[in-house]
């Protein structure tokens, strides 16, 4: 058979039952604007996690034993790795001001010295923060002769690191309920059509069909159905965005590439769905 006979099946499916494949991609529509508006929430929240990382700092404080040429050079050799953005110097006069701040008055002015230690704070670019990143630095600057104490919210990272796993595993299920959704129900479909159709299939049976022959257009069908309910899914998401204009969906809202993978993914979904209800269909009927 040519591809023009399976397309012309595949149209001909379609017109025989318009408002059962315009129920099924109706409801599939809504599943997956449901999913992509979920796939936004997790992409907002998965941004915001990384800024909200990346605004951890990390300061290490040096001995007084370390001369002031030996402490700048640290501080600029810190500059230039990959993953900070900048480093704060903070002199002994500094930490001074800042403890004064912090007090809300200076309690040194009566010391005969500063025995405040020099630091310097290393702030790092967006999404270069990790708990296993700033390990391996606490780790390389404690090894520096004179480091006497390293500083960074460790418990903090800790547990922004675990919510962040938590959101994701929660998207991932959702996912994987999605696709199981979108497959039961274009199977549960294409099974109903099998045996609304059974007479038709019986004659193209007699007729020397094979079950390749039958089992196309049904697939097409189901491939069809859910590639064009992803697709609205998608469309209505850009069309609210482009007609009303959310802020945060802006910031979320997937690359082309990304929302064409997912659109061949559930397309893929339909076609394993109307696979399984073809199968079903046939053997409750034993054509």
């Amino acid at each position: 058979m040519t591809s023009a006979h399976y397309i012309s099946e595949f149209w001909r499916g379609l017109r025989r039952s318009p408002l059962t494949y315009g129920g099924v991609g109706l409801l599939a529509a809504l599943l997956f604007t449901l999913f992509d508006l979920i796939w936004v929430g997790s992409e907002v929240a998965d941004r915001h996690f990384v800024r909200t990382m990346s605004g951890v700092t990390l300061e290490v404080f040096v001995d007084d034993e370390v001369e002031d040429i030996a402490f700048m050079t640290r501080a600029a050799k810190v500059e230039t790795m990959g993953a900070v953005a900048s480093v704060e110097i903070i002199t002994k006069e500094m930490a001074r001001e800042r403890l004064a701040i912090t007090l809300g008055q200076d309690y040194l002015t009566d010391a005969t010295a500063n025995p405040l230690p020099r630091s310097f704070i290393v702030s790092f670019k967006e999404g270069a923060v990790s708990s296993a990143e700033m390990e391996r630095l606490e780790q390389d600057f404690a090894s520096w002769v004179g480091t006497r104490r390293i500083v960074y919210s460790k418990d903090w990272l800790a547990a922004a690191e675990r919510d962040r796993s938590t959101v994701r595993r929660i998207f991932l299920v959702i996912l994987v309920a999605t696709f199981a959704g979108s497959a039961l129900n274009t199977s549960l479909t294409t099974a109903l059509i099998i045996r609304a159709r059974a007479a038709y299939i019986r004659q193209m049976r007699l007729l020397g069909a094979g079950a390749l022959h039958i089992a196309i257009p049904f697939a097409l069908e189901g491939a069809f159905v859910s590639g064009l309910a992803a697709t609205l899914g998608w469309s209505l998401i850009f069309f609210v965005q482009e007609r009303v204009g959310l802020p945060l969906v802006t910031l979320a809202l997937p690359e082309l590439r990304v929302v064409f993978g997912l659109i061949g993914l559930f397309t893929l979904t339909g076609l394993i769905g109307a696979i399984i209800g073809l199968r079903s269909g046939l053997r409750h009927e034993r054509i």
